[in-house]
């Protein structure tokens, strides 16, 4: 699991229990969740090549497929999302290299430009281009969905995008929980 502790990754793994021993977080800083803190833990700051580089090699166990899904914070307003879609086609070659034969993206809505109305939108939908886009998060998700696809196809390495519009999570820091 790499994108952090958020109460995304807290449901997540609330929900999948039976397979504790399987997963490995990877993310910013240790979670303090209890439900997460006994989890094997890895730290990698996307920002860093020398992080994105090595995690595989710090990994305590073999891993063959990678959840991705980088929170809201590590690209919020800001052009962060530069370094870290080029952080990305790293990690995706360092991921093949190590053995990992599947990718599943967290992306959003909002490779379509979440300022646009999204009632009715098909996948099979056209979407505007990369740079009529104006939000970093928007264009990092959109950047990512094309630069997994594209790293993916040329390693042979299966993927999927889950483009989430809203994010339900059973804990008390869910933010759509709270403003509804």
């Amino acid at each position: 699991w790499i994108g952090g502790t958020s109460s995304l990754a807290e449901t997540f793994f609330d929900e999948f229990r039976p397979f504790d021993g399987a997963f490995v977080l990877a993310g910013p800083e240790p979670p303090c969740q209890p439900s997460l803190a006994s989890r094997p833990f890895v730290t990698l700051d996307l920002a860093s090549e020398r992080s994105v580089r090595s995690l595989f090699e710090r990994l305590p166990l073999a891993v063959e497929a990678v959840i991705f899904g980088p929170r809201l914070s590590l690209v919020w307003g800001s052009d962060a999302h530069l370094t870290l879609i080029s952080h990305l086609a790293l990690l995706l070659e360092r991921a093949a290299a190590a053995g990992v034969r599947a990718v599943l993206h967290l992306s959003s809505v909002a490779v379509s430009d979440h300022t646009l109305p999204q009632a009715g939108v098909r996948e099979s939908d056209p979407m505007p281009p990369l740079e009529a886009i104006a939000s970093g998060y928007d264009r990092f998700k959109r950047a990512a969905e094309e630069v997994i696809t594209a790293e993916c196809a040329s390693r042979s390495l299966r993927c999927v995008h889950l483009r989430l519009s809203g994010i339900f999570a059973n804990t008390r820091r869910c933010i759509q929980c709270t403003t509804l």
